[in-house]
């Protein structure tokens, strides 16, 4: 929340250049976006000190990269004050992945 907080007064505008920057024609731009958001997923997952291997970790890393993504695109349409419906949608996904998190096995938690 504190990078979109910062993002905030430009939100339009960031709005403006994530949408040019999936347009067909800039496969250079998606790819680069790609790497990014993998490697921002990585720290996230060692920031939060997760250390699940093989199929646990890539599911994992797919259900932080949606989480990532999902609260990213409704942060940039969110006009409530302070993001403040942001913050709740992040909260209740958090909410929901701590529910998903304690059904996997111990040793992969």
């Amino acid at each position: 929340m504190a990078w979109l907080a910062a993002l905030a007064p430009h939100r339009r505008v960031t709005r403006e250049m994530i949408w040019n920057k999936l347009e067909p024609g800039h496969l250079h731009y998606q790819l680069n976006g790609l790497l990014r958001v993998s490697r921002t997923v990585q720290w996230l997952r060692e920031a939060a000190g997760q250390d699940a291997v093989l199929l646990w970790r890539a599911l994992e890393e797919l259900a932080l990269t949606g989480l990532y993504l999902a609260t990213f695109l409704y942060w940039m349409y969110d006009d409530s004050p302070n993001s403040q419906e942001t913050r709740r949608f992040l909260m209740r996904q958090l909410g929901r992945a701590e529910r998903c998190a304690r059904m996997m096995p111990k040793s992969s938690r």
